[in-house]
């Protein structure tokens, strides 16, 4: 969950395909998608929905970068 945050709000969301490949890239983790959306669901706070769009992982967003530059 490094770089996520959970907010329990509904216009929260994030691809749940972008976000299990960034998992599985992360960790070399060969895990299916179905047991991965099992897991994340195991979240409290975290719930899935299909849209025309696509399907999303609801009560997510990203966390904003922190960066370490100063402007001089």
């Amino acid at each position: 969950m490094d770089g996520y945050e959970i907010t329990n709000n509904e216009n929260d969301k994030i691809s749940s395909s972008l976000i299990s490949t960034l998992f599985k890239s992360k960790t070399n983790n060969k895990m299916t998608s179905s047991k991965f959306k099992d897991d994340m669901l195991g979240i409290s706070g975290i719930t899935f929905k299909k849209m025309k769009n696509g399907n999303y992982f609801i009560g997510l967003k990203a966390k904003p970068e922190i960066t370490d530059d100063v402007d001089a």
